[in-house]
């Protein structure tokens, strides 16, 4: 999966980049001498999730994951978990903030 390597992903449309992670994926799947049948029976999915992620039509991020590690690529994933390292007081904090803000609403004065 490299197509991102020499590019700025900045510039990209997300459906461009959805297709382009699918082509990647099917790439790396004919490359290790897997159909998409055999791909489907390994990470408990159907055809047409296969089918749909590999058109870039779009996937759950659970069978994005199922096919990830099937296909060996899971450690593409791993900046995503260090980019996240918050203590957990900072999460917490976190947390809170979003459901603040989630809860502010306009107040009207009775009558």
């Amino acid at each position: 999966m490299s197509d991102f390597s020499n590019n700025n992903i900045e510039v990209y449309s997300d459906p461009m980049i959805l297709s382009m992670i699918g082509e990647s994926l099917k790439r790396k799947r004919i490359n290790l001498s897997i159909t998409q049948e055999e791909l489907a029976r390994q990470t408990c999915l159907d055809r047409a999730s296969i089918i749909r992620l590999e058109s870039g039509k779009g996937a759950t991020l659970h069978t994005f994951i199922r096919v990830l590690r099937m296909l060996r690529e899971l450690y593409l994933i791993e900046p995503l978990r260090s980019a996240t390292n918050l203590t957990p007081i900072e999460a917490y904090e976190l947390e809170r903030k979003i459901r603040k803000k989630r809860k502010m609403r306009v107040r009207h004065p009775k009558i």
